[in-house]
Order: structure tokens, then sequence, then C-alpha cells
């Protein structure tokens, strides 16, 4: 996977990784990516890939934080978008859809 550098995506929707493609697709930039740092309609996250692994799915897990009010969305999830999606909606106030890098 590409290093996913730091982006500004203030007044966009658009979740830095690829949309994953099935059940045991990772959902997330990759288990060697490390902190990914980005911004979604001027709310900016971290999501941080972890050492472990969806039980079932053998996903990678990862922290996802939101450093806007510095609340941790979840510890280890195999599923990033949703809980940032999610948070977006409850505590910002977002209204549109997330889309994914391609």
């Amino acid at each position: 996977m590409a290093d996913l550098e730091f982006k500004d995506l203030t007044g966009e929707s658009t979740i830095p990784w690829p949309k994953a493609k099935g059940v045991y697709d990772s959902d997330g930039p990759g288990y060697d990516a490390g902190p990914v740092d980005f911004t979604i309609a001027g709310v900016e996250f971290r999501v941080n890939p972890t050492s472990m692994e969806g039980i079932h799915s053998m996903r990678t897990r990862y922290h996802v934080q939101c450093r806007t009010c510095m609340k941790t969305l979840h510890e280890a999830t195999t599923g990033p978008t949703s809980r940032i999606r999610d948070h977006l909606k409850k505590e910002h106030g977002f209204e549109g859809e997330l889309e994914h890098e391609r």
C-alpha cells in the first residue's frame, strides 16, 4: 500500500483508503501504513493500525480517534470507516455521505 500522508479534506467527504471489496478485505489504510491523520469537514481524525486482527475475518484492527474532540471512537475496530461516519453525523452534524479514495 502506498504511504499515506496527512490529507486536509476539509469540505470533502473522502476517506483516504480504498473501499473494502468484501467481508475479508481491509476497511482501513492497511497494517503497514502507520498512523494516518486526515480531516473531513473540519474534523480531524487519526486511524492507527494495531497488532491485532479480527477473530474470524483476520482483518487488521485499527485504533480510531477524533483529534478534534479528543475522543477514542474505538480501541481496535476492523471497520474504521463506519466509526468515522457515525461520529461525524452524531457529534459534528455531518450530513453528507463518505466516499473512498480510488
